[in-house]
């Protein structure tokens, strides 16, 4: 629980500095470059996500720590009075987004089974270019054309209009080409994992925002200026309808003016979109920057210096000043059960923990939760040399810390 909650707090933070980025990366490309590139700005807070190994870090190997079998009376249960809120906290996120995502799941196969309701089977021609594999249904009950579903997306059309304009099938086709059914589907389970974080809503209503402009401007890019006073008349045409996030309306509840207004305006040509992929892969790379935590070039030849004595000092240089003990499990104390646990974790500037991680176990899951529980409540000396702070701007690394907690049978 500990280490999901750790995991959770230091994502959040990525994950606000990264919308915060994508957010104005997407407002410029949107304004200035391209629509489709805007809706791809969209991917970089995914980068919170990435393997922790991705980023540079300054290890130090701190001495075996022991804990001997005399210490089992502290595997006894709490102390009456005591309560364990980390465990609380972890326990009401748990529940919450696993609500959050049942409702949304009732929600979807409700609105699944209203147009399957009025669903009509009758000999009509498939649209024209639509993927054989994306199965094609009317429906009495379907307010107009929309793909709905992931596995695999269907499309539903109503059943008391079957002329459907062909700018609104291609406006379907391209949210499967941008693999929009996917994506709606990984944002609603980042809602739900992160439904307290704000940021992470108001994200995602923008985000499929631009989804459906950048599905109109992959039809425009088809069609002739002259047409594109038709396709907007066609938007205006069309009603609103407020679905599910699993459906892709072709008419959303999207402000129509601002749809409007990007078909007839558009700035993409093929000088605009090469500056904004520019744009883009500079985007990108600031978003590596964030999740590596590097400093600005300017301080990076001190920081390399600054992480090489941290290193070389080690142990001697960094000593924990609170060291929990583990309990010793019970049940492994009466089985006769001995072992290691190897952890890592790293040190921020107040000398605390965190993204405390078991990284070897012997015997594996015995004293896995037992040790990294303890492990995360040390506290270090925020100087590492008696100078320079653990979080100064000479480091360019983050500092990580190793240890390994043996658990040993002793004769208390």
């Amino acid at each position: 629980m500990t280490a999901a909650l750790a995991w959770l707090w230091q994502t959040s933070l990525q994950l606000t500095v990264l919308i915060v980025l994508a957010w104005m990366l997407a407002a410029l490309l949107r304004s200035f470059f391209d629509t489709r590139l805007a809706y791809a700005a969209w991917m970089l807070p995914l980068a919170a996500f990435a393997p922790a190994g991705l980023a540079p870090v300054s290890m130090v190997d701190l001495s075996v720590f022991s804990v001997a079998s005399s210490m089992a009376d502290h595997a006894t249960p709490a102390v009456a009075g005591s309560f364990d809120w980390i465990t609380l906290l972890a326990l009401v996120w748990l529940t919450v987004a696993t609500v959050v995502l049942i409702a949304v799941a009732w929600r979807q196969r409700r609105f699944v089974r209203w147009l399957a309701a009025g669903r009509i089977d009758f000999p009509v021609d498939r649209p024209t270019g639509l993927p054989r594999w994306v199965p094609v249904h009317h429906s009495t009950t379907c307010p107009g054309p929309m793909l709905v579903g992931l596995l695999p997306p269907r499309l539903f059309l109503p059943a008391v209009d079957q002329s459907v304009h062909p700018w609104v099938i291609e406006h379907e086709r391209a949210h499967l080409r941008h693999g929009d059914p996917f994506w709606n589907v990984l944002i609603l389970w980042l809602q739900a994992l992160f439904w307290f974080h704000p940021l992470v809503h108001l994200a995602a209503i923008r985000a499929r925002r631009d989804q459906e402009l950048a599905a109109d401007q992959a039809v425009t890019a088809r069609i002739s200026s002259s047409q594109r006073g038709d396709y907007a008349r066609l938007l205006l045409s069309a009603n609103a309808v407020s679905m599910p996030p699993g459906a892709l309306p072709w008419k959303s509840n999207h402000p129509v003016k601002e749809r409007i207004m990007h078909c007839m305006h558009s700035n993409a040509t093929p000088l605009t979109r090469t500056l904004g992929i520019s744009l883009l892969a500079i985007g990108v790379i600031l978003a590596g920057l964030v999740i590596a935590d590097t400093p600005s070039s300017s301080s990076e030849g001190a920081s390399k210096q600054s992480g090489d004595s941290v290193a070389s000092e080690g142990e001697q240089a960094l000593q924990p000043l609170v060291r929990i003990a583990p309990r010793y499990p019970r049940s492994a104390y009466e089985a006769g059960i001995t072992g290691a646990v190897t952890l890592k974790a790293e040190v921020e500037n107040d000398g605390s923990l965190s993204n405390a991680r078991v990284v070897a176990a012997e015997p594996a899951g015995v004293f896995d939760e037992v040790a990294i529980d303890a492990f995360s409540q040390w506290r270090f000396d925020p100087t590492v040399d008696g100078s320079h702070e653990i979080g100064s701007s000479l480091k360019a690394d983050k500092l990580t810390i190793r240890t390994t907690i043996e658990f040993e049978l002793g004769n208390g």
